[in-house]
């Protein structure tokens, strides 16, 4: 079976396997003194706060574990991030979620589909192909086990929270998803740390109710909304 992608796709339009999206606007590529690289697009798609490129903000971590916490209309969650493994995206996670550049939006998709249990968020137009003006670097995963029974696949566990993008390398920004069971996936998405067992349970919650079968049967807009409220570091 082919790998299956958590991309910037559009509802309706795209297939599942072969995410589609916008590819990232031309803009300026800056490297920040620590490696950091991101692609800044001419604007933001939004008029919500948004956080800001790395390079902004001044030296970056390469070790520590920040905690995000999100309130949602279902329930609190909780991600502990990890710098060692993606410190640039998860340096960008944080400036995001320190701007409440994920404040009033919702969860976009919703798949239970055989080898993807994943619920994908952050995206302020709630189209999956918003973004917060600008791109980040990828950094890979590199000791996933392979995924059983999919070509090119490894087996992103449960619990892990990664940024997603389209299928044009380094093109995460703001989207994310977090793995509700083990997931075939390509391993081209940043992991950037694990969401809690409560977490987890209100995910499962939102997955019990099912999705609209908008993207392919099992895949689309979850059919209970999750909307993240606020967001706050620590």
């Amino acid at each position: 079976m082919s790998a299956r992608s958590p991309g910037w796709v559009t509802f309706g339009v795209v297939a599942v396997g072969a995410p589609g999206g916008p590819t990232p606007r031309t803009g300026t590529v800056t490297t920040s003194d620590n490696g950091c690289v991101t692609l800044d697009t001419p604007a933001p798609v939004t008029d919500l706060p948004r956080g800001f490129p790395p390079e902004t903000e001044g030296p970056r971590r390469a070790s520590g574990n920040p905690i995000v916490r999100f309130t949602t209309n279902q329930g609190d969650l909780r991600v502990d991030l990890d710098r060692s493994i993606a410190p640039c995206n998860v340096q960008n996670f944080v400036d995001l979620a320190g701007a409440d550049s994920f404040d009033g939006t919702t969860c976009h998709r919703l798949s239970t589909t055989a080898g993807l249990p994943i619920i994908q968020c952050g995206d302020p137009t709630g189209t999956g192909t918003g973004g917060p003006g600008f791109t980040v670097k990828d950094e890979f995963p590199r000791d996933y086990p392979p995924a059983t029974g999919y070509a090119d696949a490894v087996t992103y566990p449960r619990g892990v929270i990664a940024m997603a993008g389209s299928t044009t390398p380094n093109s995460a920004g703001g989207q994310f998803f977090v793995t509700y069971g083990d997931a075939a996936i390509t391993p081209r998405f940043s992991v950037i740390g694990r969401a809690s067992n409560e977490t987890l349970a209100v995910i499962e919650k939102v997955a019990a109710g099912g999705n609209d079968d908008g993207l392919a049967p099992g895949d689309g807009r979850p059919n209970i909304t999750l909307t993240i409220q606020t967001s706050r570091l620590g």
